[in-house]
């Protein structure tokens, strides 16, 4: 038969990368592309959060060629929006749901977003629900803890979810960030809601203040952002896809790279994807033209 070596999958996957027609969109920022700066233990900076440079190729007047989304991408997205249809049609049979998919312009700080859910707690407060789902040990650890680690959200997500709260503030108590582990479907939230000493915001998680960063700090980050767009020049890269010797060296001797992948680095036998630097640029549209 002609279709004797047929491969479904094969198939399937080029359909599912297949390059979509998209519309014009207005160029406000993401809610996704919020971030900050912090220091670490040795005084090293560290950006959470979303890339400058790679909002900056977004919403630039220039067209800066993004690369194709991959088959394995467009599988995580589906099965990202299918825990979340999930959970919404959950909330709903439990008579907690309130709407969804709940769309916002920020005028004044040039954000558009969209809200996954509004829920309803047994004493009518209103609060936002934001749903991620995850897998992996990595993220298992970060997000319920162990002995030495702490449980806390992943900071893109609350990062995002603060800017959700900050401007609904007035009608939402709080938000939930929701998550869902596709592999082993286990699942926790943390409760996110604002601390305010003043003009300064700080976040605050499952009823602890958060000192390192405020809400006003992700904002001065937009307005630099907008900064270099008026003015048309490209953002530092706030992240690497490869890692210069000197800093690799620096970082092992810190703690913050394996012993294993160290010897393999050492020993040169690292693969063409292994190699040490940050994970934000291996999956970035636009890592092409930073590290062509």
């Amino acid at each position: 038969m002609a279709y004797d070596n047929y491969d479904l999958f094969a198939h399937t996957d080029e359909h599912m990368a297949r390059p979509k027609f998209r519309a014009p969109r207005a160029k406000n920022f993401y809610p996704s592309e919020a971030s900050v700066i912090t220091h670490d233990e040795h005084g090293d900076k560290v950006v959470h959060g979303g890339c400058m440079r790679a909002a900056y190729f977004r919403c630039s007047d220039q067209e800066f060629e993004r690369l194709p989304n991959t088959a394995r991408s467009e599988y995580i997205f589906k099965q990202g929006h299918a825990v979340e249809k999930i959970l919404i049609d959950l909330w709903k049979e439990m008579g907690i749901w309130v709407d969804n998919n709940v769309k916002f312009v920020d005028k004044e700080h040039g954000i558009s977003g969209e809200l996954d859910a509004l829920l309803i707690e047994p004493d009518g407060t209103l609060y936002g629900a934001e749903v991620k789902s995850f897998y992996g040990y990595f993220a298992e650890k970060e997000l319920f803890g162990n002995r030495s680690t702490k449980a806390f959200p992943k900071m893109p997500n609350l990062l995002q979810t603060l800017l959700y709260l900050n401007f609904f503030k007035d009608r939402l108590s709080c938000f939930r960030i929701v998550y869902f582990a596709r592999d082993s479907v286990k699942r926790r939230t943390f409760k996110i809601e604002l601390h305010e000493e003043g003009d300064i915001i700080y976040p605050k998680v499952e009823g602890e203040v958060i000192r390192s960063f405020t809400v006003n700090d992700i904002y001065k980050r937009y307005e630099e952002l907008q900064s270099y767009l008026d003015n048309d020049i490209v953002p530092p890269n706030d992240y690497e896809l490869y890692y210069s010797r000197d800093k690799i060296e620096d970082y092992f001797k810190k703690g913050k790279i394996a012993k294993t992948k160290y010897a393999k680095w050492q020993q040169g036998k690292l693969g063409p994807h292994e190699r040490i630097g940050d994970w934000n640029c291996s999956y970035c549209a636009f890592k092409n033209i930073c590290w062509s």
